[in-house]
Order: C-alpha cells, then structure tokens, then sequence
C-alpha cells in the first residue's frame, strides 16, 4: 500500500513537472509568435515596398551608392548612380515642406542627347502603373536659362511627350508631374530632355522619379478606354479626410455659399 501511494505521489509529481514543462513552452511559443507578428507589422511595408514589382523609387542625383528607408513613409528610395551614367549630380536646399531626403539632390543634363531616359523594369505588360516626377530647383538655377528665373523641359514616358515642366525660381514647393500609363512591354523608360533640338534651350533636370502598380480595376477601364494612352494628373485637393496612400495632396481652401 505504501509503495502505490509512493508510485502515485511520483507520477502525480512527474506529472506536475511534465505540465510545467508544456506551460513554459507553450508561453515560450506564444512570445516568439507575437513578437515576430509585431516584426511583421513594423517591417512589413519595408519588405513589400522593396520587393513588389513595378514598385521603385529613385534618389535623382544621390551620390550614395546605398538604398535607404524615407523616416515618415518607410518606403525605400534607391540612388540613381549605378542607373544613369549621364548628367551632373548636385545638391540643393531642402524644401521646407517636408518631401524627404529625395529632394536635397538632383541631376541635370547640359549635354545635347535628344532625351535622358531611366528604365524603369520589370513591369508587366498590360498593367497599369502610376509614373510620378519630382522637381525641386530650390531658389535659383544651377545653370543658365533662356529666361531668368525659369525653366523649360519636357516630360517623356516611353514615346509619349506627356507635359512641359515649367518652373519659375524661386520655388514655393517641389513640383510633381503624374502620369498614368499601360505598360506595352516588359519595361517602360521615364525621359527628360530640351523643349527643342538647340543647345540655347533649357537643360532638363529631375529629382525624383517614383513608379508605383495599380490595382487593374482602378484605372484600367479608364486607360482602356483612352487607347492605353498615357493620362497626365492635373490636380489632386486634401480636404482634410486622412489617406493610406502615398498621393501628393495640396491643400485647398473651401468658400461656403451661405
């Protein structure tokens, strides 16, 4: 009798011991998963951001050889040394806005090529995409211009002369051109060049150069039914709701009739 009671008090303590030994585990398991899970949120839009397809951001006139991590969005901007061998890199005031590191360089083109393209690839043909142009001389020019204080260039997306940037120094704010476009190919190419074939025109110059994948039933119809041809955006207004996505609002100032 006494030896099943010692049996029992064993295997009842045995028991206890294998219990404890599941409980620590499984509370072990627990920590792992959710602190993994907490590293997916924080780094999951890094992760996508730089793996998805069709989804670049590009540092025009970086002399960084490096990619990095934009501290408000997380979206990570690749420097355009290793992607555009021609032009002059250069460093200008940051806006005082607030648009991020993308916009304290720039590069320009004094040469006499007839366009300076960036490959933007792989893409998928068929799909949409969202091609978005940054532009931010600062105050003054870096170079000489046909009228002071101004500059004259064009905007090409593939064949397509999509709109002619102008600015006028000094600038209150960087100045984006947004272009939806169907992809006809495995890549597209985003160029800048002279309003003309003369030397005595403007040099082109860029900032930033952005592409981003769209949803097929967002503005696919809409390219569908323009031929595939590009669509340049004329304005986006902020009217105060917040957004989830990276668009460039401006804001507005709302007149009530009363």
């Amino acid at each position: 009798m006494a030896n099943s009671i010692s049996r029992c008090v064993y295997f009842g303590c045995a028991l206890g011991q294998r219990r404890d030994v599941m409980s620590r585990t499984a509370l072990l398991t627990q920590t792992v998963f959710w602190l993994l899970f907490a590293l997916l949120i924080c780094c999951g839009d890094v992760f996508l951001h730089a793996q998805t397809p069709g989804f670049y951001s590009i540092d025009c006139g970086s002399t960084s050889t490096e990619t990095y991590s934009d501290y408000t969005t997380t979206i990570i901007w690749t420097p355009d040394l290793d992607i555009m061998p021609d032009g002059i890199a250069a460093t200008v005031t940051a806006p005082t806005t607030g648009e991020g590191d993308a916009y304290t360089t720039l590069r320009y083109f004094p040469g006499n090529h007839s366009k300076y393209c960036y490959p933007l690839a792989p893409v998928e043909a068929g799909s949409s995409y969202i091609v978005r142009a940054g532009f931010w001389m600062g105050d003054r020019s870096l170079y000489a211009t046909e009228v002071v204080d101004q500059i004259s260039f064009q905007l090409i997306i593939d064949a397509y002369v999509v709109t002619l940037v102008n600015l006028s120094l000094p600038q209150a704010r960087v100045k984006y051109s947004e272009v939806y476009v169907t992809a006809n190919a495995s890549r597209m190419a985003a160029c800048v060049a002279r309003t003309t074939g003369s030397a005595a025109s403007d040099p082109p110059f860029i900032s930033s150069l952005e592409l981003r994948p769209l949803p097929r039933t967002t503005y696919g119809g809409m390219l569908v039914q323009t031929l595939k041809y590009p669509m340049l955006m004329v304005g986006r207004s902020n009217y105060g709701a917040p957004s989830d996505y990276p668009r460039v609002l401006r804001s507005t100032t709302i007149s009530l009739c009363v």
